[in-house]
């Protein structure tokens, strides 16, 4: 009886500062253990860094995946395009120009709007001519596009409105100017030193001032 009766107060007696201890060091340790468990879990799982759809998944039970091996792939909406843009050429880019590309699969006429989102610093060398990777995205997402199709990409790098244009070959230098030769009639002409602006793709130079809008030019290849 004293038994039980001493066991009974020892029960109703609160509980020591060294108990409260152990009791509190023993949820740390299983918070601990939790926390483990958690970390654990989520190694198992593989997350996408983009929302998108698993295009490839070539993973099997009890595969060992080696170094750089690919194993699943994702697809998101937004695609880009990778163009190797020659050393002539990237000079007169910057990352923001407009783009239109075309897609083989749709023909010419179709025409995606899309933009310069990265060009790379370093070089790469293709058939010994530098080039530099430029990534374009489309502005919009459409269905039609899909990975791996041909494209064919124009870049605006500057544009005029009105512009007074002739072919760059009528431009010729002389002591660090440039000049055209100017018809004035049958066989004669005079040389004018003009104010070049930006180029075009198709050979055609803008003329800022020097010319006027219906007066002729003779070719660079003609000048003597």
């Amino acid at each position: 009886m004293q038994t039980a009766k001493n066991e009974l107060e020892l029960t109703k007696a609160p509980a020591t500062e060294e108990a409260l201890a152990e009791a509190l060091a023993d949820i740390g340790s299983a918070e601990a253990n939790v926390k483990n468990a958690q970390a654990l879990l989520l190694k198992t799982y593989i997350l996408s860094p983009m929302t998108g759809i698993v295009t490839k998944q070539e993973a099997k039970i009890g595969e060992i995946a080696g170094a750089n091996q690919t194993l699943v792939s994702v697809m998101s909406g937004n695609f880009k395009v990778e163009a190797f843009v020659p050393e002539v050429d990237v000079a007169k880019m910057a990352v923001g120009n407009s783009a239109a590309i075309t897609l083989d699969a749709y023909g010419s006429d179709i025409i995606f709007p899309a933009r310069v989102v990265k060009i790379d610093p370093a070089e790469t060398v293709i058939d010994g001519v530098s080039t530099y990777k430029t990534i374009l995205e489309f502005d919009k997402d459409d269905v039609r596009v899909r990975s791996g199709l041909t494209a064919n990409t124009t870049i605006e790098s500057a544009r005029r409105e009105n512009a007074l244009a002739i072919p760059q070959r009528a431009v010729y230098e002389k002591g660090g100017r440039k000049f055209v030769r100017v018809t004035r009639g049958a066989n004669r002409s005079e040389e004018r030193p003009v104010e070049t602006g930006i180029r075009g793709s198709n050979g055609d130079v803008e003329i800022v001032s020097g010319l006027r809008q219906g007066e002729f030019v003779v070719t660079a290849s003609k000048v003597k």
